[in-house]
């Protein structure tokens, strides 16, 4: 697949990563009001290792009731058969896809824990060879206990010059309609844990009043589409976002 395609495919949350948990039928939890409120309640359900309010800070169940695959299809140009969403009008796969979508941010979670508590590179490669000290180290690192303490410290949106871009601007407004929404942004974080700051990209999408979380990744940003951060100081942070 070509690459450009592949990463909007990625950007847009379509590729699993890992097993997703069992998801109740229900309707759509409440989000937030702000793209920068969405960010804080999706990153302190994180901090509190609350797999389902990281779903509920998500917009996992509305991109899947609204996902369009035609439209998706036609403004991709490709039919990625085994990465994108599956048709939602046959009742199956609109389940299948639930659990696709949920474990397509659930991933991008568990790879950002993995970046900000061990010291392993995490960045899709297999790492190899291993010894048995080292992978225990790297289990005992990664306890998500150890997550408590992140925060964001600041949020916005990622390149202040884009905001007015037309070309972007059409480009979010086509991509948040395949998923049935209203509006598209893009958010960069300053987060920290223990001392440490670092950049963390997200892609939002609004369904009404709500915005909720779509991709714990931020094309415009440059940062890394599997959803590790980057660490980053505040001055970096000022400076790019126009603080």
């Amino acid at each position: 697949m070509h690459r450009r395609v592949l990463s909007l495919i990625m950007a847009a949350g379509l590729i699993a990563m890992g097993s997703g948990p069992v998801l109740a039928q229900g309707s759509p939890a409440p989000g937030a009001g702000t793209p920068e409120d969405a960010v804080s309640a999706y990153v302190a359900a994180i901090a509190a290792n609350d797999v389902d309010a990281i779903l509920s800070a998500s917009a996992t169940d509305e991109m899947v009731a609204g996902f369009d695959f035609q439209a998706y299809s036609e403004r991709m140009q490709v039919l990625a058969l085994t990465q994108s969403l599956a048709p939602g009008q046959y009742p199956v796969f609109g389940d299948m896809n639930r659990y696709q979508q949920a474990s397509w941010i659930l991933g991008q979670v568990r790879n950002l824990a993995y970046g900000l508590l061990s010291d392993e590179e995490i960045d899709g490669r297999i790492i190899a060879p291993v010894d048995a000290d080292r992978i225990a180290a790297f289990v005992a690192a990664v306890d998500p206990a150890r997550l408590a303490g992140l925060t964001v410290l600041a949020s916005r949106f990622p390149v202040p010059d884009m905001a007015t871009n037309e070309r972007y601007l059409a480009n979010g407004a086509a991509m948040a309609a395949i998923y049935g929404a209203d509006e598209m942004t893009e958010q960069l974080a300053l987060i920290e844990l223990d001392g440490q700051t670092y950049a963390l990209g997200f892609t939002l999408l609004r369904y009404g009043d709500v915005w909720k979380v779509s991709s714990q990744s931020s094309p415009i940003s440059g940062l890394p589409a599997l959803g590790t951060a980057v660490p980053t100081t505040r001055d970096t942070f000022e400076e790019q976002t126009g603080g």
